[in-house]
């Protein structure tokens, strides 16, 4: 999961297959998290599992340190699952990740992006990219047809390398380093 400043997110749970770079993905979704300390709610904009998650209950959850695991938080709720439509349990281990400064992009600067497509006319297009420092990732839902990327910041090669792909639709994840300069907020 990689969630902006703005508290907007992007989850893909991508399964790769050992010793090569073809995968699938099992889950992907994006949007808008709230909450306080040790509660979150997480609203689904966009869910490669359903056209319309706005149709659905938000993921809602508490979180509390790893009674075992150092640096490691445990969350547990309930959230609607589109395969069964019902909503079921869960507990999910995170850990977050330090956020790098990627050279050339400015002494100290940590650069935290989200670009994001709305329903468009006809209410076929939604998706979402965040950049969080040296990660990238994005989905993107066209009617039944789903795109998901994930990139990282290659220190030792000194470039970005996408580490996972599904579907074929270009997603602007590229745009989050290479036309960082003309990126703004609000724009468009």
């Amino acid at each position: 999961v990689l969630t902006a400043h703005s508290k907007r997110f992007v989850d893909l749970r991508v399964i790769q297959e050992p010793d090569s770079p073809a995968g699938w993905l099992d889950w992907g979704f994006a949007g808008r998290s709230v909450g306080s300390p040790g509660h979150g709610v997480w609203t689904h904009d966009v869910d490669s599992r359903t056209a319309h998650p706005e149709d659905e209950r938000p993921d809602e959850g508490e979180t509390s340190p790893h009674p075992d695991m150092e640096g490691v938080s445990v969350e547990r709720g309930e959230m609607w699952y589109p395969v069964t439509g019902a909503i079921n349990a869960y507990e999910e281990l995170w850990k977050d990740v330090e956020v790098m400064v990627v050279p050339g992009e400015g002494e100290g600067k940590r650069v935290s992006v989200m670009f994001e497509v709305g329903l468009d006319e006809v209410g076929e297009a939604r998706g979402a990219v965040v950049r969080v420092g040296q990660f990238c990732q994005g989905i993107l839902r066209v009617g039944k047809e789903i795109t998901a990327e994930r990139w990282s910041w290659e220190g030792t090669a000194g470039e970005w390398t996408r580490t996972a792909r599904v579907g074929g639709a270009p997603l602007p994840c590229d745009a989050t380093w290479k036309e960082l300069e003309s990126v703004r907020e609000g724009g468009t």
